[in-house]
């Protein structure tokens, strides 16, 4: 009978030690044994994702096998030494029967021996969950490396498809502001714009000229004014809108430019030079846009003079000029004077 126990493949519990016990010591290496066998799992799915390298896979997966195998061994020693404590409990509990007897058949009191304290279940357990404790935060910190990485990877992911999509807005703003060949003879282009008018305002301000079908605002840094191009239904209206706006005095804005705005073929924009307005008729225009300046009846040329000569050189040959002028010394001409 002793000789069939020891070769029982469930090891006999010692003495104190209950059933639900040692139930809990061989749960707790089955669940660090399940719990390698997932790490080794997730490892493989990362390696398959591309997350890790086959190196750090390698690396990785040795851990885990030395963990796994290390506690196969302790749980297949645990069973031997249990099954070894039984058998020399039960030479114990032998020994002892005998002793009582003999000392029964004396009268002697027998010796007390000392209590046992039994373990409890969850005290089992928690010993069984500390052993792998070192593994699952070891598994926790490199999942973490892995999903800030994952992060990182799509943050940037997303800030390349915002730029792409903003890139594409940006460049069919330029396309509609370029015109195509389709809108020849259509488009207008306004200047002296302040920088705070809207494609709403560009509108309403070319709104008794004819159908505005777009308008597009157009500004630039540096610059404290604005441009815009307006597209009319027809041609018709935008040689109306140039002949009637262009020069024309708005409330709140002042002269506005107004000139044809011909399509970009091969980088070159032929546009056609604004008409020029009559000296007076819609004040002093200036620029390089082709409206007239209202010239004054003479004009004084001078050349070489800093600028704390200037005022004083400059009114001493205005007074002269005005008294050769009045006197009729000399004709009132532009003259140049050598430095």
């Amino acid at each position: 009978l002793r000789q069939r126990k020891r070769q029982s493949k469930r090891p006999r519990r010692r003495r104190g030690e209950s059933e639900s016990e040692l139930d809990c010591i061989m749960e707790g290496g089955r669940d660090a044994i399940e719990g390698a066998k997932s790490v080794l799992r997730t490892l493989k799915e990362l390696l398959e994702d591309g997350l890790i390298s086959k190196q750090e896979y390698e690396a990785q997966k040795e851990k885990e096998l030395g963990v796994l195998f290390s506690h196969t061994r302790k749980q297949g020693a645990k069973t031997t030494e249990l099954e070894a404590t039984s058998t020399g409990q039960e030479g114990t509990n032998t020994a002892a029967m005998a002793t009582e007897a003999e000392v029964s058949r004396s009268g002697a009191t027998p010796p007390v021996p000392p209590p046992v304290t039994p373990r409890s279940p969850e005290v089992a357990r928690q010993e069984g969950e500390g052993r792998s404790s070192k593994r699952v935060i070891t598994i926790t910190r490199t999942t973490d490396a892995y999903g800030k990485r994952r992060r990182e990877e799509y943050e940037r992911r997303r800030r390349e498809e915002e730029r792409e999509v903003i890139g594409g807005r940006e460049k069919r703003r330029r396309e509609r502001s370029r015109g195509s060949w389709d809108d020849v003879g259509r488009r207008v282009e306004v200047w002296r714009l302040p920088k705070a008018i809207n494609a709403g305002g560009v509108k309403a301000m070319f709104r008794g000229v004819g159908t505005v079908t777009e308008a597009v605002v157009h500004t630039q840094d540096g610059s404290p004014k604005a441009r815009a191009t307006v597209t009319f239904a027809d041609s018709s209206q935008a040689e109306r809108a140039v002949s009637t706006m262009h020069g024309k005095l708005i409330e709140g804005i002042g002269n506005i430019g107004v000139k044809m705005l011909a399509p970009v073929k091969e980088g070159v924009r032929s546009s056609p030079p604004p008409p020029k307005v009559e000296a007076g008729a819609g004040g002093s225009q200036g620029g390089s846009d082709g409206a007239a300046k209202a010239k004054p009846k003479s004009t004084i040329w001078s050349s070489g003079l800093g600028r704390s000569q200037v005022s004083s050189r400059m009114e001493k040959e205005a007074r002269r000029r005005e008294w050769e002028a009045t006197k009729g010394v000399a004709a009132v001409a532009p003259v140049r004077r050598e430095p």
